[in-house]
């Protein structure tokens, strides 16, 4: 019977099962299903120091991981390369919310949408320029509306253009 490490048949067995136990085995399993939607993904056990490419790489990268100068105190614990950029991205969307909370104005802003997000950031980045350009002006109240223009200067009237009363705001468009 060859020699086997019973910890990454468990982390195999732990991806198979109905019930998911911990976060770090939801995180994987989503991660897979994720790489799966463009990749066929196929996980098999490999037998350790076997001469399989990946796998020498991965006991590469063990060894480094475990061999890297720790700085600060004696007591340490090893977290994952990625876990850095997690933290980074948490403490932005803290902080992108915070900003939103406390921000001074933005009364227009406010009014057309919830908060900061990714879903919105996603839609916005994929749109044309020129959509962009009509967006931004919605959400400043600095859009080519007649209240606006009124304002600085480059229309005499600030009526709506459809009901003909009022000045022309973002909120009735």
């Amino acid at each position: 019977m060859p020699l086997f490490s019973r910890h990454s048949q468990a982390a195999l067995h732990a991806l198979k099962s109905q019930r998911i136990t911990t976060q770090v085995v939801l995180e994987c399993t989503n991660s897979l299903a994720a790489l799966g939607q463009r990749n066929k993904v196929r996980l098999v056990w490999v037998l350790g120091h076997s001469g399989v490419a990946g796998n020498e790489e991965a006991d590469v990268l063990a060894r480094k991981g475990s061999s890297d100068t720790l700085i600060g105190s004696e007591l340490a614990i090893g977290l994952p390369y990625s876990y850095p950029h997690g933290s980074i991205d948490n403490w932005t969307r803290e902080k992108c919310q915070e900003d939103w909370s406390r921000g001074i104005g933005l009364r227009q802003a406010r009014l057309l949408i919830k908060g900061p997000g990714a879903a919105a950031t996603r839609s916005l980045v994929n749109l044309i320029r020129a959509s962009i350009g009509i967006i931004t002006g919605l959400l400043t109240g600095h859009g080519r509306l007649n209240k606006h223009l009124n304002t600085i200067g480059l229309n005499p009237d600030s009526r709506c253009r459809l009901c003909g009363t009022k000045g022309e705001f973002a909120e009735q468009v």
